[in-house]
């Protein structure tokens, strides 16, 4: 499997597996998210004294990019304040997070998007919820704009 770069065309460089494989799936692990890169694949044809080697395949190119969501947001909490409901909850694990959304529901309603937290926060004040019961949210987005299923709601009841 060779490779070139995909912007300003080129040349392909060397192939990416050292040596020929008979697998037929192959991966490039070096690949980084935001790169472009064009593959071409070549059959080995014979190896002695010199590799000889097929014509390429048709060329394919792509972007590398993330397209998994990451794991919802656990702990999440909900504690009634005075005329306020402070939502908190356990950071994601990925690596990628960008930022936390925070749903309310009231009354039994659709969740409506309340507010967005930068990555390094885990709590978000809902300053004006209103009096009755009420059930929090949260999700986590990625760098890419994956979003997270939603964490397991958590009540709060203002009176």
């Amino acid at each position: 499997m060779y490779r070139r770069a995909r912007a300003g065309g080129g040349a392909y460089g060397e192939p990416l597996n050292g040596t020929p494989t008979a697998g037929t799936i192959l991966i490039d692990t070096s690949a980084r998210r935001g790169e472009s890169w064009c593959y071409v694949v070549r059959s080995v044809v014979g190896t002695t004294p010199v590799i000889v080697e097929s014509v390429s395949s048709d060329e394919v190119c792509m972007a590398v990019q993330d397209v998994f969501p990451p794991a919802a947001p656990t702990g999440v909490a909900a504690l009634p304040r005075e005329g306020a409901v402070e939502v908190s909850w356990s950071p994601a694990g990925e690596g990628d997070v960008a930022r936390y959304r925070v749903y309310r529901a009231s009354g039994g309603g659709a969740p409506a998007r309340i507010g967005d937290v930068p990555a390094g926060e885990t709590a978000f004040t809902d300053k004006a919820p209103g009096p009755g019961s009420h059930a929090y949210t949260v999700t986590a987005v990625d760098r890419d704009g994956n979003e997270s299923p939603p964490s397991r709601p958590a009540e709060a009841r203002l009176p």
